[in-house]
């Protein structure tokens, strides 16, 4: 028997000459619905499925000769052939694979321009990451699960402070339905979406990110009479930490939301968590300020509103409200291998942060910032000094 997986491109005619002859020879043709109606010309019989287990079943029942698979668009681009093709090695049946043209390389065609250098997001059945794509600067072009998600994804834009990002949807490529639309994220959220769509949208240089993390500046941030970590200090935590782009981090006591928004820069996402209203609404201040997009804001006391965040990966915790302990736990519980900063600015804190990671098997590492600033003093500089600051980090071996 001889298993071949074809990328039928977006309309399921779109098909390579290779793929035309393996289906003229074909004794079996399995496919969706709309891929089976594309090639009905053919004659091999015709059995539709989509999981690959039912894939594997009819293809190990059917005792023919030449199988083929029809998969919409390209096999390699967020396509299901990598799955079917390990399912059929284990199943001891070998296979090939075509490719078929995607649905991006199509529209680029329609809007005449090179895609090679945009960012590429599938949203079905997972987190597509979009607010951190589009802090890349690139274009990002995104597969879509339906027209709801799509207007969904765009109202999530327009939330973010992104309404006037420029976003292309394009309905049923290669159809007679077809239909490319163009417009403000925040226009295009009042329309309805064919469920084939897929999207594409351009930052431009007002939606990418102020300046790059590492420090930044404190005379940046807005600022009020609420709490922030000063610049020097957050540079430490950025380097005990050392945040990966894949990573979730979580803030608890955000205050301004300085360290949030320098993990955020980093990382894939950052949960900053602020009891106080007031900090909040600085923090989302700062938020946009900064188009540290991928940053969320929970208003509420931690450690209850932990239980519906993503497990994280990293947890600064700057302000705990008399809860470290159970901040740390909860974090823990969720993710062992966290990896955890503390800023402390008593001993007792300080006492509380090294004897929780003593209990739960984990090495704490403390340093003590003391820094200082220069500052005027007639025609003269002299230093002032920051109070100290003591960070104890650790994670498990």
């Amino acid at each position: 028997m001889r298993v071949t997986l074809i990328g039928a491109g977006v309309t399921g005619t779109q098909l390579i000459p290779e793929a035309v002859k393996i289906l003229e020879k074909a004794q079996l043709i399995i496919g969706s619905e709309r891929l089976l109606a594309a090639v009905q010309g053919f004659e091999g019989k015709k059995e539709t499925a989509f999981r690959a287990e039912e894939i594997v079943r009819l293809i190990k029942n059917s005792r023919c000769d030449e199988c083929a698979v029809l998969l919409g668009g390209d096999t390699g681009f967020y396509s299901g052939a990598a799955p079917l093709m390990e399912r059929l090695e284990r199943n001891q049946i070998s296979a090939r694979v075509l490719p078929g043209i995607s649905s991006l390389q199509v529209l680029a065609a329609k809007k005449g321009t090179a895609w090679q250098d945009w960012t590429l997001r599938s949203a079905h059945g997972a987190s597509p990451d979009l607010l951190k794509a589009i802090s890349l600067g690139k274009p990002v072009f995104l597969l879509t699960s339906s027209g709801d998600q799509a207007v969904g994804i765009l109202d999530e834009l327009t939330m973010r402070g992104l309404g006037d990002i420029k976003v292309t949807v394009a309905e049923n490529l290669g159809m007679s339905t077809e239909r490319i639309s163009e417009g403000k994220a925040v226009v295009m959220a009042q329309q309805t979406f064919s469920p084939l769509n897929v999207m594409l949208i351009e930052p431009s240089e007002q939606h990418l990110p102020l300046c790059r993390p590492g420090g930044i500046d404190d005379s940046l941030f807005v600022r009020t009479d609420v709490p922030m970590t000063k610049r020097e200090v957050r540079a430490v935590i950025l380097s005990l930490l050392s945040p990966a782009p894949e990573e979730v981090c979580w803030d608890i006591g955000t205050g301004t939301g300085s360290v949030g928004i320098e993990l955020a820069l980093l990382a894939r996402e950052t949960w900053a968590v602020e009891k106080n209203k007031a900090a909040c609404a600085l923090a989302e201040k700062n938020r946009e300020h900064f188009r540290a997009w991928n940053m969320n804001i929970v208003c509420g006391e931690a450690p209850e509103v932990l239980e519906g965040l993503p497990d994280p990966d990293v947890l600064f915790v700057g302000g705990s409200g008399g809860a470290l302990e159970e901040i740390l736990s909860a974090a823990a519980k969720r993710n062992p291998g966290v990896r955890i900063c503390v800023s402390a600015i008593t001993l007792e804190t300080l006492n509380k942060a090294v004897s929780w990671m003593r209990e739960h098997r984990m090495e704490p590492q403390v340093i003590q910032l003391q820094a200082a600033r220069s500052r005027k003093a007639g025609d003269s500089l002299m230093m002032t000094a920051i109070n100290p600051v003591y960070l104890v980090s650790g994670s498990k071996p």
